[in-house]
């Protein structure tokens, strides 16, 4: 899985996506740590209604750079959340102030240490938090107060952010920074609140571990690692946690440069493990107290993948996290979720439940067909020539006998889906007669859900995802519409168009309760090609 570039050729790449409406912390204190083209950047841009946090609404400097008051002149800002509010000297008038007493802009008063705090928090997962600071000001009328060893302390909130702009000395390609001495007043703390985080870098960027990991001040807060492949049915539930646990040590190391990120020993705040193999639900609840006792992050969620590609083929936060998913990859299964939040499942244990299709089992197909072919028994296929040619053998009687002594293994049948999308493509009736089953159970699948569930009738999403069907091959394609448009004619079918992993992780998010920002950031990292 190839991941995009965190670089950005300009300023204005960098501000493109920001929307209308976005919570942005610009970080700086006065001119240390201000990203003054970033702000250039994000005025040009034009994206409006936003909410701005930052530490004063600038405009005092001489000569005038950058800062929110152009901004608010520029009518892009709907609120500005800061400590400061008036100029320093009493001579000086900000442009923020005219703009706030006409009722344009609207103002939200937070101390000094307090802001730092609620940002802290937010990057820290701390929902919210007492201060003594304020008790008994204005700032605290009608506002939640609690006495604790005597003392009056007021709630504040955490203070999240969907993007943060900031100003660094020195950066790596990971995104790894370094701030220079004052430079790190806001801007750490509001990087850290913020979904997505945006820096303009002083001096040129460095490769990869061309920043010692013990000056490194901010590193970022994604990473990925791919382990091995993991059959929990045949290596059981200890040794596929140990395997999950080097996968995430590794993805851990590269945001901090060792394994635990501070003094609770957690990693991350939530973990969500979605298992191809935990098919059950009494089995996602073994494996989830299992990785909830490697102590990850507090809280754990383990569910079938089929769930990871439900949720990575829903909008982020536009529409209800239900619908119909279907997987075809090394094998095949679905689920369903009702708005009410009913589920309906499958077995999903292969033949004995019920089950055909999947790589696997397209590949006995194929080496079914292509032999019986070779030996009489069956009519001539395109599919002989194709597996001959994939094995590098002359007769399919060498693959057929490899299997049996065991010179080849059995998992090597989940690569020859290919052989059987690229013979339909060339008309190949046996290798046709296939896909055409396979898009009748995909189809039945998906229909008998529906049913169980009582949404024929309602515009459901439903979700096709795993290798088989993300080739979209026209002949499954037009199989699986043609019969769920007769069954279900509103249904809403859609092939995910970025790996599972990104379903897992938004459901992570979805448990944090983080800002759609981040949703729309994960997608773009992990953003491949149609087909």
């Amino acid at each position: 899985m190839t991941q995009k570039t965190k670089l950005r050729p300009s300023f204005k790449d960098a501000v493109a996506d920001i929307p209308d409406g976005s919570t942005i912390g610009i970080a700086g204190f006065a001119m240390p740590g201000t990203p003054f083209n970033l702000l250039k950047a994000l005025m040009e841009h034009g994206a409006k209604r936003l909410i701005l946090v930052a530490n004063t609404t600038g405009g005092a400097q001489q000569p005038r750079m950058p800062d929110i008051g152009m901004l608010v002149e520029n009518g892009q800002v709907a609120k500005v959340i800061c400590a400061f509010t008036a100029a320093t000297r009493p001579t000086d008038v900000l442009p923020f102030t005219k703009y706030y007493e006409s009722g344009e802009v609207d103002a939200e008063l937070v101390p000094q240490g307090t802001l730092a705090e609620r940002l802290r928090a937010a990057g820290a997962g701390i929902p919210a938090f007492y201060t003594p600071t304020a008790v008994g000001t204005e700032l605290a009328a009608g506002r939640e107060t609690r006495v604790i060893d005597g003392r009056e302390y007021l709630l504040e909130y955490a203070l999240k952010l969907d993007y943060a702009l900031v100003r660094a000395r020195t950066a790596d390609a990971a995104g790894n920074l370094r701030f220079h001495r004052s430079q790190r007043n806001f801007n750490p703390v509001m990087a850290t609140a913020a979904a997505c985080t945006l820096a303009e870098i002083e001096e040129p960027v460095l490769p990869i571990g061309g920043i010692d990991p013990d000056d490194v001040i901010l590193a970022p807060a994604r990473a990925s690692a791919r382990g091995p492949g993991i059959n929990a049915h045949e290596v059981g539930v200890d040794q596929t946690v140990l395997i999950l646990d080097a996968v995430v040590k590794q993805a851990a190391a590269q945001l901090t440069g060792r394994h635990r990120t501070d003094g609770t020993g957690w990693i991350a705040t939530h973990t969500v493990a979605c298992l191809a193999n935990a098919d059950l639900p009494e089995e996602e609840a073994e494996h989830a107290a299992a990785v909830q006792a490697q102590g990850w992050s507090p809280t754990a969620t383990v569910v079938n993948d089929t769930f990871a590609i439900l949720r990575s083929g829903l909008a982020d936060r536009a529409e209800p996290g239900w619908g119909v998913a279907v997987v075809c990859g090394a094998g095949i299964n679905a689920v369903g979720v009702a708005p009410d939040g009913r589920v309906t499942r499958y077995l999903a244990l292969g033949t004995i439940s019920g089950d055909w299709g999947g790589g696997y089992g397209l590949g006995l197909e194929v080496l079914w067909h292509a032999i019986r072919a070779e030996d009489g028994r069956g009519p001539a296929t395109a599919l002989t020539g194709h597996l001959t040619s994939h094995f590098g053998v002359e007769r399919v009687e060498e693959i057929t006998l490899g299997i049996h002594k065991g010179k080849i293994e059995h998992d090597e049948l989940i690569g020859l889906a290919p052989l059987l999308l690229q013979a339909a493509d060339e008309d190949d009736p046996v290798a046709r007669a296939v896909v055409s089953r396979l898009a009748d159970e995909i189809s039945v699948m998906t229909i008998t859900a529906m049913r169980r569930l009582d949404l024929t009738g309602q515009a459901t999403p439903v979700i096709l995802g795993g290798g088989v069907i993300t080739a979209r091959n026209p002949l499954l394609m037009d199989g699986i519409t043609r019969q769920l448009a007769e069954a279900a004619p509103r249904a809403q079918v859609r092939v995910i168009d970025v790996p599972p992993v990104v379903g897992a992780a938004l459901l992570g998010l979805d448990h944090v309760h983080a800002p759609p920002a981040a949703e729309s950031r994960l997608r773009a990292a992990y953003d491949r090609a149609p087909g």
